[in-house]
């Protein structure tokens, strides 16, 4: 059983937490590398900045609801998480349209 878990606890709300570290994990380090691209290329930085945004956001509604499911009986809203899910889509998406702008090279 997961640490700070009880012995009574239902194995779907283990399941439920241990997806909620799942995507905080990855989309964590992805957002850490929207930051050094950031730093590196000032010109994307609208477009990377968004995807931050984003990221960020996406992060704390889907894992967060997944977490407070998981260790807590609050019952909430059933669209937070799958709106936080599409933020993170959408912080993808930007991630992605950002490797399709050219760039300035100055000679």
């Amino acid at each position: 059983m997961a640490h700070g878990f009880s012995n009574e606890i239902h194995p779907r709300r283990v399941e439920v937490f241990d997806t909620g570290v799942a995507y905080q994990f990855y989309n964590s380090v992805v957002l850490l590398v929207v930051g050094l691209m950031c730093k590196i290329d000032r010109e994307l930085n609208k477009i990377l900045n968004l995807a931050g945004f984003l990221l960020s956001f996406g992060i704390i509604l889907f894992c967060g609801t997944l977490y407070l499911q998981s260790l807590t009986k609050i019952g909430l809203p059933g669209f937070l998480t799958p709106l936080g899910g599409f933020l993170l889509i959408l912080g993808w998406a930007c991630i992605f349209l950002s490797s399709f702008i050219e760039q300035k090279m100055d000679v």
